[in-house]
């Protein structure tokens, strides 16, 4: 898991790069994307990520969400992959370094 500071005002962008991923390597099968609050509390994936979309959305390619903070203080969340089945333990080294962040400021209108 990665924590990660979320200042108010402020969007994280959160990176998943699956294209080359093992072909045998299924989203929701054997891994998937979790993103908690500074509680523990997981936050809710978009509907492309989710099991009813599984067979419609190509999770194969470089998916995005955004974390906000509409609120006013600093908020902390963490970000990871569920691995289901130990067969793929190894594939964890590959998967370390295919998710990444990026923060932006909310622009103020």
């Amino acid at each position: 898991m990665h924590t990660q500071v979320i200042k108010p005002l402020e969007i994280a962008k959160v990176y998943f790069d699956f294209r080359d991923l093992p072909l045998k390597m299924l989203y929701n099968d054997h891994f998937s994307i979790v993103i908690l609050d500074e509680k523990g509390e997981e936050y809710r994936l978009p509907f492309y990520l989710s099991l009813e979309n599984n067979g419609v959305t190509n999770k194969r390619e470089l998916l995005v969400i955004r974390v906000f903070n509409w609120g006013p203080v600093d908020q902390e969340f963490q970000v990871g992959l569920y691995l289901f089945h130990g067969l793929f333990i190894p594939y964890l080294e590959l998967l370390s370094d295919k998710v990444w962040i990026e923060m932006y400021q909310a622009e103020r209108q």
